[in-house]
């Protein structure tokens, strides 16, 4: 009877133990489960962080430099500054014009077609154009053709509006040559009328080299109305020449880099007070004859040379037309520490 007892005893405590064990064994397995998906998890992430970050630097190495630059910018928070050195109107170069066209208008007073009255260079500041003055007998058009040399080419202008009164501006004149222009006028009836007039003019300054086109396909060059092409310095003269590399234009007032057409057809020049000056501190609103129609001076003080010895400049080296006809330039801010770092 003690000996049963016992047995029972010891079968119920094995099978406690027994239970003990196997729940000691499920809690180790779901444990083990456990540390296993954290750790994949763990993995995961980090699998998700490595590919975000190469994403990310893929992405960025696909920006441009300026979407690069201008994030740059945004997060600086930059302030709008007003500049100090704004360019302001100036009306004496147009008075002084003005005073040139009255001039013209007296001198060529009863010129007639077979007589002319011709201006070279009329507002002194291109020196390859010529102004011709005339009146007709009866209202007509015009055509003028400056005659091309060495097989080079011609360079024509009509008129439009049937009138008595013509002002002709002529372009394309070669240097140091004796210039044959032909002109043409054409009457409402359709009888035409002709001439031929000569004006001499003088050898290209220095400064302005020799061109030499090697090889040209003119059917594929895209040409502007006026024929010529312009070549832009850092300094002295701008030049236009044509297809067979002759200078048929140039102004005798010194630029800097700004050279360039607007909407209306005129030019935004940037030049001097006068050419002995120290600094490029005019800019000009012109026409290919030299006649400016806006003019704007800027104050000296934010002017910048990046050598010793070498003139200034106040604008590097572009100029902007903006939809509202405003001009949007890259200035120097009159800082000693930095240049060409300022936008107006």
């Amino acid at each position: 009877m003690i000996i049963t007892k016992r047995c029972q005893w010891e079968g119920r405590k094995m099978k406690k133990s027994t239970v003990t064990l196997i729940a000691i064994g499920l809690i180790a397995v779901i444990t083990f489960f456990f540390l296993m998906n954290d750790t994949e998890d763990e993995t995961n992430e980090d699998r998700n962080k490595d590919q975000q970050e190469e994403s990310n630097e893929d992405e960025q190495e696909q920006k441009s430099d300026r979407e690069l630059a201008k994030e740059a910018l945004n997060t600086r928070n930059l302030e709008p500054v007003d500049y100090a050195f704004a360019p302001e109107p100036t009306d004496d170069v147009i008075e002084s014009q003005q005073e040139i066209e009255q001039t013209i208008i007296e001198e060529s007073e009863g010129s007639t077609f077979e007589d002319p009255y011709i201006k070279l260079d009329p507002y002194n500041r291109t020196p390859l154009t010529a102004f011709v003055v005339f009146e007709t007998e009866k209202p007509a058009t015009i055509t003028y053709t400056v005659k091309g040399k060495d097989g080079g080419p011609e360079i024509s202008n009509s008129t439009t509006q049937l009138t008595t009164k013509h002002e002709l501006p002529i372009l394309g004149l070669y240097p140091n040559h004796t210039n044959e222009i032909t002109i043409e006028a054409i009457m409402e009836d359709g009888s035409t009328q002709e001439n031929l007039i000569s004006v001499e003019t003088e050898p290209l300054p220095d400064y302005i080299g020799s061109i030499s086109i090697e090889t040209i396909k003119k059917e594929q060059v895209d040409m502007p109305a006026n024929g010529l092409n312009f070549a832009i310095p850092s300094t002295k003269y701008v030049y236009g020449f044509d297809t067979n590399g002759d200078v048929r234009w140039y102004t005798s007032q010194y630029n800097s880099h700004v050279f360039k057409k607007i909407q209306n057809g005129n030019f935004v020049y940037l030049g001097k007070d006068d050419n002995g000056g120290p600094a490029y501190n005019r800019l000009f609103e012109i026409d290919l004859m030299g006649k400016i129609y806006k003019a704007f001076k800027i104050s000296d003080d934010a002017a910048i040379s990046e050598a010793e010895g070498l003139e200034q400049t106040l604008i590097h080296h572009d100029i902007a037309e903006l939809p509202n006809g405003n001009w949007l330039m890259t200035v120097n801010d009159g800082s000693e520490n930095y240049m060409e770092d300022t936008m107006m």
